[in-house]
This record gives C-alpha cells, sequence and structure tokens, in this order.
C-alpha cells in the first residue's frame, strides 16, 4: 500500500492554486490565450480526478501484479516455444568447459592448503574462484553462441 496526502487548499504549490495565477497571467499576456486556457482546463480535470481518487482517506491501493488476459498468455506460450525452437543443446560450450565450467558442488572452507610457492603478505583474505559460476542453467542457452 501507498499513501498519499491530500494537498493544502491554501498551498502555493497546489496545482488548482498555480492554474488560478497562469490563467490571470495568461489572459491579460498572450493572443492564444483560448488554446493555453483549454490546455489549462484538461490539467485541472486531471488533478481533479486525482484528488478525487484519495478522497477515501488518503490511502491509494498499488496492484503490481497485471491480470493475464488471454492475449498475454499467448504471447507467454509463443515465447515459450521459441526457446524451446531456437535452443540446440547439441552445441558445445566452450566458454564453459574445462577449468571454466561451472562448479556443481561447494565444499567448505579448508584451513590448511597446501601451497607451491609463496602468497605475498597483503593477499591476506578468502580468493573465490573468478569466472562464471551460475546457479540454475539459462531457460534458451548461453548468449555467446
Amino acid at each position: 500500500m501507498i499513501t498519499a496526502t491530500k494537498p493544502y487548499r491554501n498551498n502555493p504549490y497546489n496545482p488548482q492554486t498555480q492554474l488560478k495565477n497562469h490563467r490571470q497571467s495568461l489572459q491579460s499576456f498572450s493572443p492564444s490565450s483560448v488554446r493555453c486556457s483549454s490546455l489549462l482546463k484538461s490539467v485541472s480535470h486531471q488533478s481533479l480526478t486525482a484528488e478525487k481518487l484519495s478522497d477515501d482517506g488518503g490511502i491509494v491501493s498499488v496492484n503490481p501484479k497485471p491480470s493475464k488476459g488471454f492475449s498475454s498468455k499467448l504471447i507467454d506460450l509463443l515465447e515459450r516455444v521459441v526457446v524451446k525452437l531456437m535452443h540446440d543443446a547439441s552445441l558445445p560450450l566452450h566458454y564453459l568447459s574445462g577449468n571454466f565450467a561451472p562448479l556443481r558442488d561447494e565444499t567448505p572452507p579448508v584451513k590448511d592448503l597446501p601451497v607451491h610457492g609463496f602468497l605475498p603478505e597483503c593477499l591476506n583474505g578468502e580468493f573465490v574462484r573468478v569466472g562464471p559460476n551460475p546457479m540454475f542453467d539459462p531457460v534458451a542457452g548461453y548468449h555467446w553462441h
């Protein structure tokens, strides 16, 4: 839920107050005040309808989940069919093989790893492998094919 407050009637930043001030200045300044006043009337109608929506206590409910109609379901089905037909599982994954293959099993930390050579003093932390390690296989394959 999103809460909205009503604008104050005497607030100088209220669109209704600004609308009245602009109407007066446009009628005395511009020869095309008829077009501008009709535009201002449409803006005032929009702000009045927005104010009417918040008259029931100032709470506006928001429904972020769109209703899935027939066309939406049809497009989702079409997308699944295209993904299924376009994905070729027989292609080798050169970028995800050998040392660069994703890890499927994680191991717990080990205190005494055998080190060949030496580590600089500034490397005093944990090394997590650099490279792709996706948790799940992508639906439509990888994009570099």
